[in-house]
């Protein structure tokens, strides 16, 4: 065993064996000598090896589960550890449970059951078990036969999330025990009864898997527990929030988008999770469900720059073929990828300079306009998030701005002062504890930027008349337009700022807007005020232009909409509507957050696709600057020209690339340190080294 391996683990790899045994062929070749070349091949230092696959079924001969017949008795896993462990390569013993097929065939009473009583899993391959029957016992057995039986470095809980809102038997009486009646059936964010629904339904989530987690422990602390972090920003219905974070020791999970995605999730998983590093994983090919495609190197390397940009570590995931034998062809793609990587390693560690932070609420992964929807009418774990979308939103303008950001949730308000601003995107429901925290934090001197329904919606369900952060803001609310196109008018005290409009010609935004009344209690200045269209959108024979809805000019009087205000020590910006979430709108979104920041840790003059991330390595004397070039088409085009201004006060003795240690020209003027970068071809590492 490893303890801890984790800590030092930067390449990793995942083989899904999720095969079924109904044909005597599967899983026969299985060689588990050549897997484990393959991994030693390509430098992989972990390895995520199935033990209980999500078709349920064991792949050692086991007691409790069922045992995959294509093994013939053979012990698949403990042959892979044994060659893995002699070899110096962590094992991490992967259990899909409750997406458990065998589970849901045979076992009746653990399966998640609809709202009209029909089987959760009647139109999926997949099983679909509830964390609350019987199941959890099961998979307890398992696990402890597993961590007793085998010396394992770590445990993956996979799968640990809600696949639909359940009304099992077992659903059922927990919630009448606990609140009281039964569980609803219809939508509705503003109804505490609903609300409740969903808060124990996380709950009962969070103590399924500290169930699991515990019974791992109990067994042998050193043995690493994590549970699939994919889920962190998936919708309601899977109840996953950021407290899930405290079951596991490190944050692992696979995602399949561009740059965007990759550097939202992998800030989010460095604020997360609890050890570092975290793991960002990604398929082989092109998507899960093609087997025997493969993602060009330059998209892999891509990917894989990116985690270690942020502080990650990096995941591919391969495919068995269902007789067993594994496919050469990805393991030589990766190979020259992760012996790349091996290079950068020593210089790896420190802690990411983040001016900004974007503050995700997993309590707001909803939709209002969902409202008096039947639960039987949800579809898809990944429905329209007005909050999410606002959040990836304002990453991509900090990100294309340059701005050193990070992610951060509820585990982080403690720690809300490390950060000179933070962005709350629409961010509708809040707890008391949210709404105090950063209440503090601006007016201990913090710089704050809320949009839309921030602080409107209390985390019970129970709807606030105003905003519960409304002497923060500035503003009271006064209801919500009726009309589904607004803008942003400029005024006198913003005109310099939104300079690419005019009052006749307004800032545009395709949603209703919050009407705000300026309060009493301090100085505010109004940089825009609410501008609205002639008519409503559903006056069809009645309007000013057939295309569009063009501003009324002569609207009066006019509400303010983006207003600007002191509080305490600090500063807020406020806007009536979510404008962040609009291209056409990036531009103004990142020159309010610069001007909420004046003089940002790090500026940097390169191309939008050009990622910039700055690490603080206080143990070894140096600032470490990531430079990422991740393209939509691929390969990239190099970038030349990527000047860097770093304002920091320690005396700087040299400038190097690393890990050749190659010089690069540099000078300081009024306490800034400016050089130029090497061409970014996909990644370029700095090192700004310091006496004192």
């Amino acid at each position: 065993m490893q303890p801890g391996w984790y800590r030092s683990a930067w390449r990793r790899n995942v083989v899904d064996t999720h095969v079924q045994d109904w044909d005597g062929r599967f899983m026969a070749r299985f060689d588990p000598e050549a897997y484990v070349d393959l991994l030693r091949e390509v430098g992989a230092q972990s390895a995520v090896v199935n033990a209980y696959s999500a078709v349920g079924i064991c792949m050692y001969p086991s007691q409790v589960g069922h045992t995959h017949s294509g093994l013939a008795g053979r012990d698949l896993f403990g042959e892979v550890l044994d060659r893995c462990h002699a070899a110096g390569i962590a094992v991490v013993a992967i259990v899909c449970f409750l997406w458990d097929l065998w589970a849901d065939e045979h076992l009746p009473d653990v399966r998640i059951v609809k709202a009209d009583g029909s089987r959760g899993s009647a139109d999926t391959r997949h099983g679909q078990c509830c964390p609350n029957s019987p199941y959890r016992d099961y998979a307890c057995d398992l696990l402890k036969e597993l961590c007793t039986r085998y010396d394992v470095d770590g445990v993956r809980i996979d799968m640990t999330f809600w696949y639909q809102v359940c009304y099992c038997r077992h659903c059922r009486r927990r919630y009448a025990e606990e609140v009281g009646g039964e569980p609803p059936r219809t939508v509705d964010w503003r109804d505490p009864v609903w609300v409740a629904f969903q808060r124990k339904r996380e709950e009962w989530l969070l103590e399924y898997a500290s169930l699991l987690t515990g019974t791992v422990k109990a067994i042998d602390p050193d043995i690493s527990v994590e549970h699939q972090s994919s889920t962190l920003p998936m919708g309601f219905v899977g109840g996953v929030g950021w407290q899930m974070a405290d079951r596991m020791d490190f944050l692992q999970g696979d995602f399949y988008g561009g740059l965007l995605q990759g550097s939202f999730v992998n800030k989010l998983l460095y604020a997360l999770t609890p050890n570092r590093p975290f793991g960002f994983e990604t398929s082989s090919s092109p998507q899960l469900r093609d087997h025997t495609g493969l993602k060009s190197a330059d998209l892999i390397r891509a990917r894989a720059f990116a985690s270690v940009a942020n502080g990650g570590a990096f995941v591919f995931i391969d495919q068995i073929d269902p007789d067993g034998t594994v496919n050469p062809r990805p393991y030589r793609r990766i190979a020259p990828i992760y012996r790349e990587l091996a290079r950068y390693e020593p210089y790896l560690g420190g802690d990411m300079v983040q001016d900004v932070a974007v503050y995700f609420s997993t309590s707001s992964k909803m939709d209002l306009r969902d409202n008096g929807r039947d639960v039987l009418e949800l579809t898809g774990y990944w429905p329209e998030m007005p909050h999410l979308s606002a959040v990836l939103a304002a990453t991509r303008s900090l990100l294309e701005a340059h701005v050193p950001f990070g992610v951060i949730t509820g585990r982080n308000l403690a720690d809300l002062a490390d950060y000179r601003v933070v962005i709350l995107a629409d961010v509708t429901m809040m707890d008391e504890a949210e709404v105090a925290a950063f209440r503090e934090y601006v007016a201990g001197g913090g710089s704050l930027y809320a949009s839309g329904g921030t602080s409107l919606l209390r985390s019970d369900g129970v709807w606030q008349r105003d905003f519960m952060l409304g002497d923060v803001f500035g503003v009271a609310c006064e209801g919500q337009t009726e009309h589904e196109v607004t803008y942003f008018v400029p005024e006198k005290e913003g005109e310099e700022l939104m300079s690419a409009w005019t009052p006749e010609h307004p800032c545009y935004l395709p949603e209703p807007q919050w009407r705000l009344r300026l309060r009493d209690g301090g100085p505010a200045a109004t940089l825009a005020t609410l501008g609205l269209p002639y008519t409503l959108r559903d006056e069809l024979r009645r309007f000013a232009s057939v295309h569009n809805d063009p501003p009324d000019k002569d609207l009066t009087p006019r509400s303010p909409a983006l207003v600007e205000r002191r509080f305490g020590s600090g500063r807020c910006i406020y806007a009536g509507g979510a404008l962040e979430r609009y291209e056409e709108n990036r531009g103004l979104f990142a020159d309010l957050i610069v001007r909420l920041l004046p003089q940002p840790t790090m500026e940097v003059a390169a191309p939008p696709a050009i990622e910039t991330t700055l690490f603080a390595d206080r143990g070894r004397k140096r600032y470490r600057v990531n430079l990422l070039n991740f393209q939509e088409r691929l390969p990239n085009v190099p970038a030349a020209g990527v000047t860097v201004r770093l304002h920091v006060p320690e005396r700087v003795r040299r400038v190097v690339t690393l890990p050749d240690a190659r010089p690069v020209a540099w000078e300081r003027q009024d306490g800034v340190v400016s050089f130029q970068a090497p061409v970014v071809d996909t990644f370029v590492m700095v090192s700004v080294e310091y006496d004192r």
